[in-house]
């Protein structure tokens, strides 16, 4: 199942037909995006349940506090349910409730499986998940430089949504090298197959994955990978680098800026796209400019519960002069439908994963970890540009988050006292589960 998900997740389809027209398709805000995955979300929830109705089953440590987002998101959809406005349609905040849910299960079901001997599932997961976004970042920088194609799908239906997928598996690259080189405790890894994976990853996974971000064009994704970079890499121990250390960054050098110096030579769409930005012009920059003032004024007009969940591309259809979309803002687009109420929510989810993951202190998951919060932190920073809080790749890092953290607190009990309270529960008739 963990290799399945590593490798079905990325292959999406909407329900809606897509045309091709040089720019992003375009999909009908409401739509639904399925993952093939979600088939293995399906069969694990459905197991996780009958357990549930069996004895006490553990979850995750953030469902409290994405359970108060749905509930804010409930709050904002009935009020505005019960006096609607004329822009108002119930289906698609029934259809994003749905996402929102989904989302939470793949949360849970990745917490699910790696729970127990997370560091050797951990390692399936994210290998299984790296391997197939550098085949699909082969196929982008093809598709991007010797067949023309400005700006690379891959197996979704829009580039931004590539680009976040392509961001999560740089830094599962970052958090499996940092374990590795941390000694991998919990695996059965000799030394020299440690050492291996380790060049594989560093040499070959990060520098095919790179250029698969480029070649998405994905302005967000690229800034939100930048960020993340922040949190994810050890500054801290530059002072302490070994010989071995720099030899390594040397050779890392060598392979990544002559691929980087060949691919923007190639004149890539993601060279003009950049500098148009910078220059702060182009039809993309002024839709974006006018969204995000359109999103402040709904956001005024209720301030509190804001318009309605998955409303606001309604919203701007009385507007005149502006197309309906949605905000390419994950905070703008939270405040003006879901009020202050959803905002505070939603920042507390966020910082929340964030802070749990930064705090990690044990020596043999530090770095981990630190890969962890660092694509977490890209996501937050992509949210400026694109909307984040639904796709599957924040909540994926959610789980494995949640896992470690179930993991580093069953470390600390004492095999006696694990004994000692499981005899005591199982005279009870009850499973001893550690707490999250």
């Amino acid at each position: 199942m963990i290799l399945l998900l590593g490798v079905l997740y990325p292959w999406h389809v909407s329900l809606w037909a897509t045309s091709y027209t040089g720019k992003d398709p375009v999909i009908p805000h409401g739509g639904l995006n399925v993952s093939v995955g979600d088939s293995v979300i399906l069969i694990v929830s459905t197991v996780l349940a009958l357990q549930i109705v069996i004895g006490w089953v553990p979850l995750p440590k953030y469902v409290r506090q994405a359970s108060v987002w749905m509930l804010a998101t409930a709050i904002s959809v009935t009020v505005n349910a019960l006096h609607p406005d004329i822009s108002f349609a119930m289906r698609d905040s029934v259809m994003g409730l749905v996402k929102i849910f989904a989302a939470m299960m793949w949360m849970i079901v990745v917490f699910t499986l790696l729970r127990d001997s997370f560091s050797r599932r951990f390692l399936q997961l994210a290998g299984a998940s790296v391997v197939v976004a550098c085949c699909w970042s082969i196929q982008s920088v093809i598709q991007n430089v010797f067949e023309g194609r400005q700006r690379a799908f891959g197996p979704f239906e829009n580039a931004n949504l590539y680009g976040n997928y392509v961001v999560l598996n740089l830094f599962l690259a970052i958090a499996i090298d940092r374990f590795l080189g941390d000694g991998a405790v919990g695996t059965t890894l000799r030394p020299a197959t440690r050492v291996l994976l380790r060049s594989l990853v560093r040499y070959v996974g990060i520098t095919l994955l790179l250029l698969g971000l480029l070649a998405t064009g994905s302005r967000g994704a690229i800034v939100g990978f930048l960020a993340g970079l922040i949190p994810a890499l050890p500054w801290t121990q530059i002072k302490r680098v070994s010989w071995r250390g720099v030899m390594a960054a040397i050779v890392g050098l060598v392979v990544l800026v002559p691929a980087l110096v060949w691919y923007f030579d190639q004149n890539p769409y993601v060279v003009s796209r950049v500098e148009m930005t910078a220059e702060g012009r182009g039809p993309n920059v002024e839709e974006r400019f006018e969204l995000w003032e359109g999103a402040v004024h709904a956001f005024s007009q209720s301030p509190i519960v804001g318009i309605g969940y998955s409303q606001f591309p309604n919203w701007v259809e009385h507007e005149p002069g502006m197309r309906a979309t949605v905000t390419h803002n994950t905070y703008l687009a939270t405040a003006s439908e879901l009020g202050i109420l959803g905002l505070l929510t939603l920042g507390f989810l966020l910082f929340s994963v964030l802070l749990d993951s930064w705090n990690v202190r044990e020596k043999d998951f530090v770095g981990l970890a630190r890969g962890c919060c660092g694509f977490v932190f890209a996501a937050c920073a992509q949210g400026l540009f694109n909307n984040v809080q639904q796709e599957r790749s924040l909540w994926i890092m959610f789980g494995i988050i949640a896992a470690l953290l179930y993991h580093l607190r069953s470390r600390r009990v004492p095999a006696f006292t694990s004994l000692a309270h499981g005899s005591r529960h199982r005279r009870a008739g009850r499973r001893l589960v550690p707490p999250c």
